[in-house]
C-alpha cells in the first residue's frame, strides 16, 4: 500500500485492524499502530503549552465512538473491548 493510500484509511478502521481479535492492547502500542511515525511524523509531537500529543485527541474520540475503553496510567495504560 502506498503512503497516500494508507493515509486515506479511516482512523476507526485502523484501530479495528490493530486490535484484530484481541480483547486488550497497550495504549501506546495501539497509538503506534494507528499513527505510524513514517506516515504521521508530527502526530506524536506534544503541544508547546504541554498536554497530550496531537494524535491523542483523535484516538480518544475514535475509541469512545467504537465503545472501547482505556484504563491505567503511563505505560501500564491499556485499551479493552
Amino acid at each position: 500500500m502506498t503512503d497516500a493510500v494508507s493515509r486515506l484509511v479511516p482512523i476507526k478502521d485502523r484501530i479495528k485492524s490493530a486490535m484484530g481479535d484481541k480483547r486488550t492492547i497497550g495504549y501506546f502500542d495501539l497509538m503506534d499502530a494507528v499513527f505510524p511515525r513514517d506516515h504521521y511524523p508530527r502526530a506524536r509531537n506534544y503541544s508547546l503549552n504541554g498536554g497530550p500529543p496531537g494524535c491523542a485527541m483523535a484516538l480518544g474520540r475514535a475509541l469512545r465512538e467504537l465503545g472501547l475503553s482505556d484504563s491505567g496510567m503511563g505505560h501500564e495504560r491499556i485499551v479493552s473491548r
